[in-house]
């Protein structure tokens, strides 16, 4: 039957197939292992195949690119490890090959992570029968998520994290022994290279309901490990509670159902009919990539996660860095952060004056898009001076709508005065007065007070008059 179910699987997509009958053509002994055989046995979607080589396998993975014309990338030669990368239409599968680590096959599947991960099919003249040594099968079959063995968290700590992420992506419980060693071996985490711990961090906020996997992170002890930052439960709560507010957000501007627990926000969401109107056009925006392979919505999340630390702005470009964020990740993320604050400002106001919109997005660019929505999931955590969220939802809304369809008149209007007309045509000197004038004749403009060149430029004039400048 499990030999059924992975053809079933191979044959949804047609690309699989392939380039597995091309691999039972070969001489070499090579396997079906891991997520790709755990997958196919649940019959669940994917687009990757992991396979294991007794031999060369970055030669296997050379030839396999060159016959279906894909990109080969040697991910880790030292360890025998490659990918060939093959598109189809606009979507890219992965075909992951690595030499065994162990003498042999069954030998390396006991070294694995977790049973459900430690089963192969070989392809040796077609689909063998599957290989088991550990008892994965039965716990695939009752929905248990349960360690190799003893050694499995000694040999490598990262696996606590995968597996805070195979419990969420796969809705299954953790053996009661697994979890034992998983909060024993915790503190090794801090070993762990800071680029591996991120690429398991982002995987789980990248899950839908990563709020509910950061809760168990966080009752196991491993969140406060990864982020010691969190060292009061109260603060970890709230900063759980940040992100499930936020997931709401995300899933209801997908047309998805919203979550139990935070209706109250997507309740308000729906009242502030603006902010409701533009929340679908965002969900394009955290669609895209921030950085290969991470989409904007999981730095949005870890935005949710850092944005009730105390000083939040600086405290999230430290830990972003730590991690070893690309430049853009750290950048968005402050900037969130720093929006969200501003936004929350505004509940204090009684209304969205032109000028307060022009600076919001001058100050933080099109991060205030972000961060007009995570404040609305700060106001939920608790711990802001804003306790009106339906009033909060309206300010996000116009800031929103700003963005959208007056950005030209009070985000981004066009340059009336360049610099040059400003050295030219006024008294001011070369330095930072300049840009102080334009800022200035900018929100003039925003404001309605000068429409055109010849009143920018007298404006400038009187400005720095106003300074000084003679």
């Amino acid at each position: 039957m499990q030999k059924s179910l992975v053809r079933e699987w191979l044959d949804s997509v047609p690309l699989r197939r392939r380039v597995v009958d091309y691999l039972c053509q070969m001489q070499s002994p090579i396997y079906l292992v891991g997520g790709t055989v755990r997958d196919a046995l649940l019959g669940r979607p994917g687009y990757d195949i992991d396979v294991a080589v007794d031999g060369p396998a970055l030669a296997l993975a050379r030839r396999v690119a060159d016959h279906f014309h894909g990109a080969f990338v040697a991910m880790d030669p030292d360890r025998d490890v490659g990918r060939v990368v093959l598109r189809v239409g606009g979507e890219y599968h992965h075909v992951d090959f690595a030499g065994l680590r162990a003498e042999d096959i069954l030998h390396d599947l006991r070294a694995r992570d977790y049973t459900i991960n430690a089963m192969a099919i070989p392809l040796c003249g077609g689909l063998g029968e599957l290989l088991d040594p550990t008892g994965g099968y039965d716990d695939l079959r009752a929905g248990l998520l349960r360690a190799t063995g003893d050694k499995a968290f000694e040999d490598d700590p990262a696996r606590i994290l995968r597996g805070i992420r195979l419990r969420g992506s796969l809705g299954f419980t953790v053996a009661g022994e697994t979890e034992d060693l998983m909060r024993e071996w915790l503190p090794a985490l801090r070993f762990v290279s800071a680029e591996r711990v991120r690429d398991e961090v982002a995987q789980i906020l990248a899950l839908d309901d990563a709020a509910e996997s950061l809760y168990y992170a966080a009752d196991l002890g491993a969140l406060q490990t990864v982020f010691p930052q969190f060292n009061d439960d109260a603060l970890t709560l709230a900063a759980i509670r940040a992100v499930r507010a936020l997931e709401d957000v995300l899933r209801a501007a997908g047309g998805q159902a919203a979550g139990e627990i935070e209706t109250a926000i997507v309740d308000n969401l729906r009242g502030a009919t603006t902010l409701w109107t533009y929340l679908p056009r965002l969900t394009k925006h955290w669609a895209e990539e921030l950085t290969v392979g991470r989409a904007r919505r999981v730095a949005y999340k870890l935005a949710a996660l850092l944005c009730v630390l105390p000083q939040a702005a600086e405290a999230s470009t430290s830990i972003t860095r730590e991690f070893r964020l690309c430049a853009a990740e750290v950048r968005f993320v402050r900037l969130t952060i720093e929006g969200s604050a501003r936004a929350l400002a505004f509940c204090d106001v009684d209304s969205l004056e032109p000028l307060d919109i022009h600076r919001y997005y001058r100050a933080v660019g099109d991060a205030g898009l972000d961060g007009a929505v995570l404040a609305l999931a700060r106001q939920q955590a608790g711990g802001t001076a804003c306790d009106d969220l339906a009033r909060l939802a309206d300010r996000a809304g116009r800031l929103l709508e700003a963005w959208f369809t007056e950005h030209a008149r009070l985000v981004d209007p066009p340059p009336l005065l360049s610099g040059r007309d400003v050295l030219q045509q006024t008294t001011a000197k070369r330095g930072p007065l300049v840009g102080q004038v334009l800022d200035a004749v900018r929100e003039a403009q925003v404001q309605g007070v000068v429409h055109s060149a010849d009143e920018a430029l007298a404006y400038a004039r009187d400005y720095l008059e106003r300074q000084g400048v003679r």
